[in-house]
């Protein structure tokens, strides 16, 4: 594939903040082998994320020069960091995307999102409503060092944007209008301003006569330059076509407009994955093989050829400089599994493993290959060093290693460790797995608390007694016949219970209380599972557990009446979350589902949050509906 220039990223020094080279000393990745526990450094006494927005003088001076020319972008847990990259591909500073300005034009702004960077610029897009619910975008860019900002577009009501990319010296704008016909806006940018002008979309001819049927715009799958989108131009110029869905037929757009019937692919728009030419590469499963393969398919004659053989969990990653870029997974036990990046080489036919990473318990990301990004100085992706998710980088050294860019800090790893538990049943008559679970387990550091055995104790009981639950109420030999085995094997998925049990944050709460934060998820059968949520409050200086009847003295009605007036007061904000039709409806079913020893609750600074589950005041597709409660309405306060 050809490689095309990059755009230069010219973000000045009021806009940088220095993270260090990429290069560290800290060793390559390696396995995580077999174990039950997950430690991290407990000396970090804060654990909010990406901390310090400023520089020395010197050091601002210093990044001035510094001529960034990619970035590296990731959502993980609410994080709104864009980390820059030199010419040589060390960090050179990052901007918190979420500081943009409050108003535009006097227009509230504070629900727009990071797109993209381009030239001094990044690049926001603000979504709204109108009165009938249709979507309303605007497209701006702000230059931080010059605190400026300017509107590029506004698209009508019910237009939507789908991709906006910085590529090849321009800003490409993806938009579907209101029946969903997807069309491209390019715009040229005066450089040293925030004024961009519209220019001549080229390849228009493309996507005339083709409707609403483009299917395969890549987008994640690209995995290169740090990019989340990818538009109409750069899939032509960089992939060679755009695929579309033309009455049930796939067919390959050309630059001129030619549409092409593409052999071989049957209703199987949505697995493509790479482009080159005349060449399509799928991640695809075959009838009676285990796992997913990668495939190469002519688009001429419809002729296929298997480069990777089936794997579990095979996840393509990126296409570059004729070599594919995948992952796939080893499991060890259910939850815990080794993560392996490895690259084909579709010049010489050579399959080679770059580098493997284990899960890792209280850190819910995917080992190895989570935000990969394919950059020319290297490999990038997030996973955790001590407490941290930093970005790591692979280079042709062979090594893996984090840099000095941190994604977010682990509250977890931060307070103490923690531990898990697996287990797997099977039918005795045909062998068939009816159930996995896993379970994990906060370990407080003494640092923290002269009560720390104390709690842990008390963890560890809880830990225990979810753990004998599960053998339980599991079938066990001698209580089960082979009568449900000609299921087991038809649906074998289907008949398996799964229940996971994760530590999903920690945090201190008026200096001497830790909540814990369990989130888990279980399935039973069925189209869906079923989310579970809970928190474990702890007073670090007597080391007892904390129970809601602790600290609401009020009577079970007068509970029921501060729960319920507080749901109805959501339900004024977002009606559509519940299954009730009216404000005395949802108040009366609140009033009926609370009750201070049956009500999960979260605890924060100010208040609780009241939470009811799916199905209990509304369907399943609105989740945890979440009642906010101050700690005045219930007549105190955690001290």
């Amino acid at each position: 594939m050809k490689r095309k220039n990059l755009f230069i990223i010219a973000i000045l020094a009021a806009s940088l903040t220095a993270c260090g080279n990429g290069n560290t000393s800290e060793p390559a990745l390696s396995v995580i082998e077999e174990g039950g526990v997950s430690e991290g450094r407990a000396d970090a006494a804060s654990v909010s994320g990406n901390e310090g927005d400023s520089v020395s003088e010197a050091l601002a001076e210093e990044a001035a020069d510094i001529k960034p020319v990619n970035y590296l972008y990731d959502f993980y847990n609410d994080s709104e960091i864009c980390y820059f990259l030199d010419e040589n591909g060390n960090m050179a500073g990052f901007w918190d995307t979420e500081k943009h300005p409050e108003k535009l034009d006097g227009t509230d702004i504070s629900n727009c999102y990071f797109k993209c960077a381009d030239g001094s610029n990044i690049i926001y897009v603000l979504y709204e409503t109108d009165e009938a619910y249709n979507s309303l975008y605007t497209v701006f860019a702000y230059d931080p060092a010059k605190e400026e900002i300017e509107l590029i577009k506004s698209f009508p009501a019910g237009y939507n944007v789908q991709y906006v990319d910085a590529f090849a010296g321009k800003l490409c704008i993806t938009v579907t209008d209101k029946d969903w016909k997807p069309f491209e806006c390019v715009f040229e940018n005066e450089e040293g301003s925030t004024h961009y002008t519209e220019t001549d979309f080229e390849y228009r001819d493309v996507i005339s006569g083709a409707g609403n049927t483009i299917k395969a715009i890549p987008g994640n799958s690209l995995g290169m330059h740090g990019l989340y989108d990818c538009s109409i131009t750069r899939a032509e110029e960089d992939g060679g076509c755009v695929i579309a869905d033309i009455e049930g037929s796939c067919q390959r757009l050309l630059p001129d407009g030619v549409m092409i019937p593409v052999n071989g692919i049957e209703n199987d728009f949505y697995n493509i994955n790479f482009r080159d030419g005349d060449c399509l590469y799928l991640t695809t499963s075959e009838e009676g093989t285990d796992g997913q393969q990668i495939v190469k398919l002519n688009m001429n004659d419809g002729s296929r050829e298997v480069l990777v053989e089936p794997k579990y969990g095979l996840n393509t990653l990126g296409f570059y400089e004729g070599k594919i870029y995948y992952s796939y997974d080893q499991v060890k036990e259910f939850n815990m599994y080794v993560t392996h990046v490895c690259t084909y080489d579709t010049a010489s036919g050579k399959d080679t493993e770059l580098y493997s990473a284990g899960t890792m318990p209280g850190v819910n990301i995917s080992p190895a290959d989570e935000g990969f990004t394919i950059l020319p100085d290297g490999l990038y992706f997030a996973n955790i060093s001590g407490n941290e998710l930093k970005w790591f980088k692979y280079t042709e050294t062979g090594k893996a290693a984090p840099t000095e860019c941190v994604i977010d800090k682990i509250a977890a790893l931060t307070y103490g460790k923690i531990e898990y538990r697996t287990a797997k049943y099977e039918c005795p008559f045909c062998g068939i797995t009816t159930g996995e679970y896993y379970r994990e387990c906060f370990v407080l550091d003494k640092k923290y608390s002269d009560k720390a055995d104390m709690i842990n104790k008390q963890l560890k009981e809880i830990f225990d007694s979810d753990n004998k639950n599960d053998i339980d109420n599991e079938n066990i030999p001698g209580e089960v016949d082979d009568s449900e085995c000609e299921e087991h094997l038809d649906a074998p998925y289907m008949y398996c219970e799964t229940d996971e049990d994760r530590v999903s944050d920690v945090h201190i709460l008026a200096g001497h209380y830790i909540a814990i934060d369990m989130s888990g998820y279980w399935y039973g059968g069925g189209a869906h599972g079923y989310p579970e949520r809970n928190e474990l409050l702890f007073d670090l200086e007597t080391g007892k557990k904390i129970e809601f009847k602790d600290i609401f003295k009020g009577s079970e009605q007068e509970f029921k009446e501060i729960a319920a007036t507080a749901t109805r007061k959501v339900y004024e904000e977002e009606p559509e979350l519940f299954f009730a039709e009216d404000e005395d409806a949802v108040y009366t079913q609140a009033y009926e589902s609370a009750g201070i020893e049956i009500s999960y609750v979260e605890y924060g600074q100010d208040g609780i949050t009241l939470i009811f589950y799916p199905y209990e005041l509304g369907p399943f597709s609105s989740g945890f509906i979440e009642v906010p409660i101050s700690y005045a309405e219930l007549g105190y306060r955690l001290k």
